[in-house]
């Protein structure tokens, strides 16, 4: 019994064939993970940057707005603005 359990043991040891599998299906999950992860943070800072852009043309357009708003009252009711002051 005992010579049987030592063949079989030096036969698996010495088989090599599928190692190439093993290895890979050990590293295939956290590389996976990995490039996952790389692709989700690309992502997250694109959002942060379109946001920021959308933000931004948001708060031009708003003051722009009011800018023109005014201007309107102004012109509607005759008022000037002041010359510019010479250097």
């Amino acid at each position: 019994m005992t010579g049987r359990l030592r063949a079989l043991r030096r036969r698996l040891t010495s088989d090599r064939r599928g190692l190439t599998s093993l290895e890979f299906g050990l590293i295939a999950l956290p590389l996976t993970m990995f490039l996952f992860g790389v692709v989700e943070v690309g992502m997250a800072v694109r959002m942060k940057s379109a946001l920021q852009y959308a933000t931004a043309q948001a708060a031009r357009c708003a003051a722009a707005s009011a800018r023109s708003r005014a201007m309107r009252g102004r012109r509607q009711w005759g008022w000037r603005y002041p010359p510019a002051p010479s250097p």
